[in-house]
């Protein structure tokens, strides 16, 4: 349940840093104000509006939290969860973010050193180096870092960048086109019906073809408790041969199935079982 709730929050998780984080980007490049200063109004104008919004979804996993009994207990975790990381999620948007903002964000891109890139390259490098004497495990972690700073700076930084200038506005002007020639005359009701129509065809689907799944499947047991009883007072050698009895009835009904089984296997699986038993 605390895995599901993470999965479930993870798109939510994210929503409070971005709203924030973009209004005070938009206040220091469109306004021009100081990083500090932004930060401050940024985070004033949209203060309210995520803690509502975060509020309300909360609201809604309150009664799950006071779900009485067992199942109570049980699900109990996936409201308690979800809202441990959405408050957490808030705190950070409102007091983490805005720090870092202050400090860390540029409107314009600067142009790479790449005298500190291959120096903060070669000291995680000597320190994964001076770890595998240690820790195999902080070694590889080292190394790893020292690795992605490379492929940051010279892979994943130019094709962001290339993306973002070039990719990007190309998407974003087809988007544009793709939309004004659907929204003239008729088209829109059109493009409206045939949406509808495809809802409807998605279920009739479904219906004439549903999915073959199997949420419980049958699976055979393992081993068979039987229980063998006689009066009391009854001797032993009595109970043994019952007992012998039903053990014949067993391997009777078991060698049935085995010699069922094997008309099905072909003559190398046959060979394979003998020679195990053997």
């Amino acid at each position: 349940m605390v895995l599901f709730s993470l999965v479930l929050a993870l798109g939510m998780l994210v929503d409070n840093g971005i709203v924030v984080v973009e209004n005070i980007y938009r206040l220091m490049d469109e306004e021009g104000m100081d990083s500090f200063e932004a930060a401050k109004k940024g985070v004033g104008e949209v203060a309210w509006p995520i803690i509502a919004s975060t509020a309300t979804t909360l609201a809604v996993f309150i009664p799950l939290a006071l779900w009485p009994g067992i199942m109570g207990e049980f699900m109990q975790y996936l409201p308690i969860t979800l809202m441990i990381v959405l408050g957490s999620s808030l705190f950070v948007a409102l007091v983490v973010n805005p720090v870092l903002t202050a400090v860390l964000m540029k409107t314009k891109e600067t142009p790479g050193n790449h005298k500190r890139t291959w120096t903060v390259f070669g000291i995680f490098l000597l320190l994964g180096l001076i770890s595998y004497g240690n820790s195999i495990g902080m070694g590889n972690l080292f190394s790893v870092f020292a690795l992605l700073v490379i492929i940051n700076r010279y892979i994943l930084l130019p094709a962001t960048l290339l993306f973002q200038n070039r990719a990007l506005p190309k998407l974003e002007n087809f988007y544009m086109k793709f939309l004004t020639s659907t929204m003239k005359g008729k088209r829109a009701l059109y493009i409206f019906i045939g949406t509808f129509a495809l809802l409807i065809m998605s279920f009739v689907l479904m219906g004439l073809f549903p999915p073959k799944v199997l949420f419980f499947p049958d699976n055979e047991p393992n081993y068979l408790n039987i229980y063998v009883e006689h009066p009391a007072g009854t001797g032993i050698s009595v109970t043994n041969q019952t007992t012998k009895e039903v053990k014949d009835v067993i391997d009777a009904v078991l060698d049935k199935e085995r010699s069922s089984r094997k008309q099905n296997l072909s003559p190398t699986a046959i060979a394979l079982i003998q020679k195990e038993k053997s």
